[in-house]
């Protein structure tokens, strides 16, 4: 995970959405999962990260660095977005 200035600013974001322990999250757009790792951190071993994004690269990276870094909480999927305005409305 890359840290930089923004990562306390995302911090203080997550905590103003109110991001706690046990929660289930979906990061769309994930790219290299840095702020998907920020958010298994505080949701905890008994809360669920789901980062998805379209970039195959991305994820790989994503993966390897939550897995060097022990986040057993957090998983990456590879999808388009940009499919689900294809979807038929139900």
């Amino acid at each position: 995970m890359i840290v930089d200035a923004r990562d306390g600013m995302m911090e203080r974001l997550l905590a103003d959405a109110g991001i706690a322990a046990g929660m289930r999250v979906l990061d769309l757009g994930c790219g290299h999962g840095n702020v998907a790792q920020m958010i298994a951190r505080r949701v905890g071993d008994g809360g669920r990260v789901v980062g998805v994004d379209r970039d195959p690269r991305a994820l790989a990276t994503a993966r390897e660095a939550a897995a060097a870094r022990g986040f057993g909480n957090v998983t990456f999927v590879e999808a388009d977005l940009h499919l689900l305005g294809a979807l038929p409305e139900a």
